[in-house]
């Protein structure tokens, strides 16, 4: 078949879109630049909304079984996370004070996080999840500098994180929680 564009936004400072797609073939879209924006076509048209005006980089998007959204993004040096899960508005929070190059994924009401940091932090690919009282970090593979990974869950939740080991020289590794 034939491509079909469309121009969703029209300022230059909207970067780095991140997209998924429901059960129902409606798209969604998150952006970051001057401020955390999120597109739709859930109403059979496109519609646009800024969720955040913190100045945001990176984002990531995953959707639950509610089809309620997840995002998790960049901010200076931090990492947050903004949901719409309680389906009256956006909510946001700190996943850690020094995070970069996020990917999320959720099973049930599970949210998971994959993240390296930037250089001069504490070095490594992290893994991170939220639970009742927060966030909580491990430090899956502590060589990686700035290596952005790639998360995906299993059918009981457990996560597959590939990335790119860039501490001595290029190379891409593989780590899992399934079976330990």
């Amino acid at each position: 078949g034939s491509w079909v564009t469309t121009r969703l936004t029209t300022s230059t400072a909207d970067l780095d879109p991140a997209i998924a797609v429901d059960p129902l073939g409606e798209v969604h879209v998150a952006y970051g630049g001057n401020a955390l924006g999120y597109l739709t076509d859930r109403r059979g048209y496109w519609t646009q909304q800024t969720i955040s005006a913190i100045r945001a980089g990176h984002p990531t998007i995953t959707l639950d079984a509610n089809r309620r959204v997840h995002i998790a993004f960049e901010w200076d040096a931090a990492l947050g996370y903004i949901t719409d899960a309680s389906g009256v508005s956006w909510k946001t929070t700190s996943i850690t004070a020094a995070g970069a190059r996020p990917s999320i994924a959720v099973h049930g009401s599970a949210v998971h996080v994959a993240f390296s940091r930037k250089p001069g932090y504490t070095s490594g690919i992290f893994y991170a999840t939220l639970g009742s009282t927060g966030w909580s970090n491990v430090n899956v593979y502590p060589r990686a500098t700035y290596g952005k990974p790639s998360l995906r869950l299993d059918g009981t939740g457990k996560a597959h994180i590939a990335y790119e080991d860039d501490a001595l020289e290029p190379n891409i590794e593989y780590a899992t929680n399934a079976t330990g």
